[in-house]
């Protein structure tokens, strides 16, 4: 609440609190699952006669128990829920964590996809994903680069840089991107999150798996074929019967 106060404090006197509604964060977070949870909120909104356009989830976790897919279905469910007790469309807007920065593994474009934290549910659902990242290492570098990585409505157009600048954020127009992108960039390899993204949905033949791993990863066939061999590198997660490639019970 401290930190929220001194970000709204560098904004000044611009009429936001008709704008903007926050709430106490809830003992025990977010219950969207249960009916008389969402009521309370729906009521209280009433009270306030307050129609919001836009509602953030701040952050993920608050509504999904575990990192299970069937946990985060359950929780999107909950909050589509949620989403329908309006009566106009609202839009949803949730704040979620990325994985334990890799500096010498600088991702760009739909390869971000990667870097959001939990199931492959959590990028397959939305229908845009945008991910902030440090521009460097530097603790002290207040620099941000917000690029979107999926848009299911249009192109994800250019990344962009920002400064923080006290819960606001100033564009940079000399920042060089090529040279952010450009950054350590080591040979890609099939991960066991491309497996479990690829066969997250269905079974599939290794050759439908192989053409759908080669479009996500961008890697050659032979590279493909070999990492969805399931007695071998990714025996863990991955297993053939009947012909079919098929992860694992409890490897989601």
């Amino acid at each position: 609440m401290l930190r929220l106060k001194q970000e709204f404090a560098g904004f000044g006197n611009r009429g936001l609190s008709d704008r903007i509604l926050i709430s106490v964060p809830p003992r025990y977070g977010l219950d969207f699952e249960h009916l008389s949870f969402r009521l309370k909120v729906w009521n209280e909104l009433k009270e306030k006669e307050f129609e919001p356009d836009v509602i953030a989830i701040d952050p993920l976790n608050s509504i999904a128990r575990d990192d299970r897919m069937g946990d985060y279905r359950a929780s999107f469910d909950s909050v589509r829920d949620f989403a329908a007790g309006f009566k106009k469309d609202v839009a949803i807007v949730i704040v979620a964590h990325t994985r334990k920065p890799r500096f010498d593994d600088q991702a760009k474009g739909r390869r971000l996809l990667h870097e959001f934290s939990g199931s492959y549910i959590l990028t397959s659902v939305p229908r845009c994903a945008f991910i902030m990242q440090h521009a460097s290492a530097d603790p002290e570098d207040d620099r941000i680069v917000w690029s979107c990585c999926k848009n299911n409505d249009g192109a994800c157009g250019a990344p962009s840089a920002w400064r923080r600048r006290d819960g606001l954020f100033v564009p940079i127009e000399d920042f060089d991107l090529d040279a952010f992108e450009a950054a350590s960039q080591p040979r890609r390899t099939v991960t066991a999150d491309d497996i479990r993204a690829v066969l997250a949905d269905k079974a599939m033949t290794r050759k439908e798996a192989v053409k759908e791993l080669m479009n996500l990863t961008g890697l050659k066939h032979s590279a493909c074929y070999a990492a969805l061999n399931p007695h071998v590198r990714f025996r863990d997660i991955l297993e053939e019967t009947d012909g079919l490639l098929r992860l694992k019970p409890q490897s989601n």
